[in-house]
């Protein structure tokens, strides 16, 4: 469904538009894009929810607050709309495109080569309408669309960083997932995610060297269908330095462990040397045993990467 725009309405449909992109399930739009190729819409006022939807999110929140009194009832930004105005170069590896996007010109000035509308609403009505069994039998106009977003970061010597989430979190405890990664609280995706970088990982927005949106996702049954902007970056850190700042980063908790990644087609030697004193995991490894369960989210944003980093290098 479109709106007047052409841009793909996404409250009011059946289900969020799911299709296949590089082989992988649940891209809605892919770049890359620069972050001055996003321009987001506010729409005023909190969305608005029946009454009945109302009161079941108010008493489920007050049992999961029983259970996880940490829990904070912040702002989330809700995706009810986005139109693509100009298509990514696609048939390149990735560093190509990665050119090709940052060379473009008067997209940004036109109005972004990615539109977004974004509502605001709160957390709790993201943990009733996407995560309680009840809640995501609601039809989609009743739930929030809620947004997250997650980065591959990748460190100056080549190694992705992950975490495995505290099982004291609201949602999906335990699992390893992307490091930084949050709710949308802001319709500022860049101070959202400058403000995870930080408190997850201890590194400032002065050690980003690169950063692109990678993909608008579904994040599938497993998340109730929540929306995910998924982001590449580059940092000028080495694994070791960003290891030791995690340690002192004031979300530090929000993990309870982190692993580093190396992608195997990054050969030849690292650009910072690395002595070593951090966790690190082959990515074969990482994908198929060795006791990490990933959320389906962070295992198919990965494989989008790799498709898009190296065609021909497929991460099943």
């Amino acid at each position: 469904q479109r709106g007047p725009g052409g841009e793909a309405l996404l409250a009011r449909t059946a289900s969020p538009p799911v299709v296949p992109a590089h082989g992988v399930q649940g891209v809605l739009a892919h770049g890359p894009w620069p972050l001055d190729e996003v321009a987001v819409e506010v729409v005023d006022g909190p969305r608005e929810y029946p009454k009945e939807v109302v009161d079941a999110a108010q008493k489920h929140w007050d049992r999961e607050l029983a259970r996880k009194p940490k829990m904070f009832d912040g702002p989330v930004w809700c995706l009810l709309s986005y139109n693509v105005s100009r298509p990514p170069p696609h048939a390149a590896p990735l560093s190509a495109a990665l050119d090709a996007s940052d060379d473009a010109d008067g997209a940004a000035a036109a109005g972004g080569a990615l539109r977004l509308r974004l509502q605001r609403s709160s957390f709790r009505y993201v943990l009733y309408t996407h995560m309680a069994e009840e809640g995501q039998s609601l039809p989609p106009s009743e739930r929030a669309g809620a947004c997250g977003l997650m980065a591959l970061t990748q460190t100056e010597d080549g190694y992705l960083v992950f975490g495995q989430r505290s099982h004291s979190l609201a949602c999906m405890p335990g699992y390893w997932h992307c490091v930084p990664a949050g709710q949308v609280d802001s319709p500022d995706l860049q101070t959202v995610l400058q403000n995870e970088l930080l408190e997850e990982t201890g590194a400032g927005w002065d050690k980003v060297k690169r950063i692109h949106l990678l993909a608008l996702m579904d994040c599938g049954a497993e998340q109730g269908h929540k929306f995910e902007f998924l982001f590449w970056m580059q940092l000028s850190l080495g694994a070791d330095e960003l290891f030791r700042r995690y340690q002192s980063a004031e979300d530090r908790h929000e993990h309870e462990r982190l692993v580093f990644v190396r992608p195997p087609w990054q050969r030849g030697a690292p650009a910072v040397s690395s002595s070593g004193s951090f966790p690190r995991a082959g990515l074969r490894v990482f994908l198929e045993g060795g006791g990490f369960v990933l959320t389906d989210i962070t295992r198919r944003g990965l494989r989008l990467w790799s498709e898009l980093a190296r065609p021909g290098f497929g991460v099943e």
